[in-house]
């Protein structure tokens, strides 16, 4: 199989969680309706719980062929990354099905705690779960062989080549992440999302999408396309260095950022601007604070990869005559 076509596939996989990025329907709620306030559209629920399905019927077919001896696949995919599919999908549930969705209408605060779970939480859980490579094995093997036919007989593999090669670098993923961000959280943008349903599952798309690439480069198990330690320390310095950045904005702001809070949020107790200031702290602290244990770890593991490889590399001549007396 084509490598870019494969890379390509590969990241790509999890769009098929795109039918759950989803837009809180009605009218914001009020405290008394809060937990009636579920998001129950036939297409969200039945989606999680349709692809949760499928990664469980793809999983246990894997286990049961890593079983037979001579198998490559053995181990590749273990129970502790299913348990993150799992919890990933939880996640989702929070963000775009409870009541959190409908609050997000009303209090920007709500909104931004939506908001890390699409960028921070569900997608690096989801990603350590390889459904790019677990979700094809709960199909027939005959469907897989005349997708990947498909795929290689129409050229896509080649013509999706040049793009895989242009966006799958750590560069490439940190700046789509941060526009996708930033971009989204301009007044006029974020506006319509409120307003405009498709505006707000075309946000959601985006969160999901570019989130899951920066990840997926960072933290992929099978590991043939993840950055390296050093490189992934650089990455998420920049993520949280951008991400502070718009969270300190956002908290020190002395005007309101999104009129449609006014409205809404004197009826939690708080004001539009109070709100907007949590908002920017939960994106400023919180999340800030992730991506600094997180480039910790990724720095850890690069001098301990490098302690590794000098104590197991072959002794100099001149050191191993001195050794030798």
């Amino acid at each position: 199989m084509n490598g870019d076509g494969m890379r390509l596939r590969t990241a790509l996989a999890p769009l098929v969680f795109a039918g759950v990025a989803s837009a809180h329907p009605g009218e914001p709620p009020a405290p008394h309706d809060l937990w009636s306030a579920w998001n129950l559209s036939p297409f969200t629920l039945p989606t999680l719980l349709l692809v949760g399905f499928l990664y469980w019927r793809g999983y246990t077919r894997l286990r049961r062929a890593g079983a037979r001896p001579g198998l490559r696949n053995r181990a590749v995919v273990r129970p502790w990354q299913a348990l993150c599919f799992l919890w990933g999908l939880l996640a989702l549930h929070v963000a775009l099905v409870s009541p959190l969705d409908a609050l997000g209408s009303s209090l920007l605060s709500a909104h931004m705690a939506q908001h890390i779970i699409l960028l921070v939480v569900a997608p690096p859980l989801l990603v350590l779960a390889s459904p790019g490579y677990v979700l094809p094995w709960a199909f027939p093997l005959g469907t897989r062989r005349r997708v990947a036919g498909w795929w290689h007989g129409r050229g896509v593999g080649r013509l999706t080549g040049p793009i895989s090669r242009a966006l799958f670098t750590p560069l490439a993923a940190s700046l789509l992440y941060a526009a996708v961000v930033w971009v989204w959280h301009a007044p006029g943008l974020y506006q319509a999302a409120l307003t405009v349903e498709t505006v707000h599952v075309l946000e959601h798309l985006t969160f999901l999408g570019g989130a899951y690439l920066f990840w997926w480069l960072l933290l992929a198990p099978l590991g043939r396309w993840r950055t390296h330690h050093g490189v992934g320390v650089a990455t998420l310095f920049f993520a949280s260095v951008q991400g502070s950045a718009l969270g300190a904005l956002m908290a020190f702001s002395p005007t309101v950022w999104y009129p449609a809070y006014e409205v809404t949020a004197p009826s939690w107790g708080t004001t539009a601007l109070a709100d907007q200031q949590l908002a920017g702290l939960i994106m400023w602290m919180p999340v800030g604070t992730v991506y600094v244990l997180l480039a910790c770890a990724f720095l850890w593991r690069w001098l301990r990869s490098a302690d590794l490889a000098e104590s197991s590399a072959p002794p100099h001549p001149a050191q191993a005559r001195l050794g030798g007396g």
